[in-house]
């Protein structure tokens, strides 16, 4: 026997044809029909829905807006740290200025010198290397090499662990004399109280000297 349903009652295919069976007949209230009103409780479960759609996109709304309102705070901080940070960087511009100012006006001009003799025989060259240990904080001017034998080149100056002068194949010393681009190669290089200036050269016999022209303090 096939059953179907049609309308709110059970109907079966027997003997006699088509039946209806009125002892499962569904109420109109089984069915989700309202006492008062033609109306299923269907239509009440969508306006439930509508409504939590409502509720989603408010609270959607609310998720923009707030996340809009924490981006605007960041940029706003974020403008103010930079700001800040502009106004600290020129504070220590200024204070820098000041204590360099204050400096100069405290220091005196000196000069280091540094010698050394090469033992190379005729025809050859000798690398010789001059050290210099200042007693105080040294800034430097300049550097000369008055007082060297002919054909004496430089190949390396250095400011304690820093190389302030490289040259592979060594420059000649006539390049320092005055008047020669090399001569403010080293203006403004600082060296503190108890390190080494080094100065490498390579020379044919005869005596290396070296001065070193700045500014210490008084």
């Amino acid at each position: 026997m096939t059953r179907r349903y049609l309308g709110m009652a059970p109907i079966y295919e027997g003997e006699t044809g088509l039946e209806a069976d009125t002892d499962n007949l569904q109420r109109e209230s089984e069915l989700g029909y309202d006492d008062d009103e033609d109306e299923l409780e269907l239509g009440y479960y969508m306006d439930d829905e509508e409504d939590e759609d409502f509720q989603v996109s408010g609270r959607l709304s609310d998720w923009r807006a707030k996340r809009k309102r924490k981006r605007s705070t960041r940029k706003r901080r974020k403008a103010a740290k930079l700001e800040q940070r502009a106004e600290d960087i020129e504070d220590r511009g200024s204070r820098r200025s000041a204590r360099r100012e204050a400096r100069s006006d405290d220091l005196v001009v000196t000069v280091l010198p540094g010698s050394g003799v090469s033992s190379a025989a005729a025809s050859e060259e000798e690398t010789v290397q001059l050290e210099i240990r200042p007693q105080h904080d040294f800034w430097a001017d300049d550097v000369t090499f008055t007082g060297s034998v002919a054909g004496t080149s430089v190949s390396a100056i250095f400011f304690g662990e820093d190389r302030v002068f490289d040259s592979p194949t060594g420059v000649p010393v006539e390049f320092f004399a005055a008047n020669n681009q090399l001569r403010g190669l080293l203006k403004g290089r600082f060296i503190k109280a108890g390190l080494d200036i080094r100065v490498v050269t390579s020379a044919p016999a005869g005596k290396v000297a070296v001065q070193f022209v700045g500014k210490k303090p008084a």
